[in-house]
C-alpha cells in the first residue's frame, strides 16, 4: 500500500509514558466533568424518575459518567496501541484500524503545538477542536523535521506575514 522506503512511526504508549496509572487519573478527570452534565440533563429532563429522589439522581450521574470514561480511556489506549504514521514528500498519513487520516501538501490548514506533540489537520481550527488532526508526538526522533515539514506545507494564503 505505500512504497518502500516511506518512514514509518510506530508509536507505542510507552514511548508516551501513558501508564495505566495516568489512565486512571484520566478516566477520573473525564468522569469529573461528565457527572455534573449527566446530572443536569437528568434534572431538566427526568425520565424514570421524579425530582424528588435526587441522591438517585447523583447516583445515577456518577455510575454513567464513571461507565462513559472508563470505555473512553480503554478507546483512547487500544488506539495508542495500533497508532502508525508514515511519511513521504507528499503527504502523512495516519493508519488506523478503521480508517486512515491524511494530510497532504498544500492542504495543511490548522497546525496545533502543545507541549507533548504537535496536531495537524487540513480543516480549520473550529472543526479541528471537534473533530481532531493528525497528531504527531514530540517523542519522535524526528520531531523536529517532521515539524519542519508540516510547517513548510501550510496553504501560503493561510502563512503570516513577518
Amino acid at each position: 500500500m505505500y512504497a518502500i522506503g516511506v518512514p514509518t512511526y510506530t508509536i507505542s504508549p510507552e514511548a508516551l509514558k501513558a501508564t495505566k496509572p495516568k489512565a486512571f487519573v484520566s478516566a477520573l478527570r473525564i468522569a469529573a466533568l461528565l457527572a455534573p452534565l449527566y446530572f443536569l440533563i437528568d434534572w431538566f429532563w427526568p425520565i424514570t424518575h421524579n425530582k424528588s429522589s435526587v441522591a438517585w439522581m447523583v447516583l445515577s450521574a456518577v455510575m454513567n459518567a464513571a461507565l462513559l470514561a472508563i470505555v473512553i480511556t480503554w478507546r483512547t489506549r487500544r488506539q495508542l496501541a495500533t497508532y502508525k504514521v508514515f511519511v513521504d514528500d507528499e503527504q502523512i498519513v495516519r493508519r488506523q484500524a478503521i480508517f486512515d487520516q491524511c494530510v497532504r501538501k498544500g492542504t495543511v490548514r490548522t497546525i496545533v503545538e502543545r507541549k507533548t506533540g504537535m496536531l495537524v489537520s487540513s480543516k480549520g481550527r473550529v472543526w479541528t477542536f471537534f473533530w481532531g488532526g493528525l497528531w504527531i508526538p514530540r517523542v519522535l526522533p524526528e520531531y523536529g523535521l517532521l515539524k519542519n515539514l508540516v510547517t513548510s506545507w501550510k496553504e501560503p494564503s493561510l502563512q503570516p506575514n513577518h
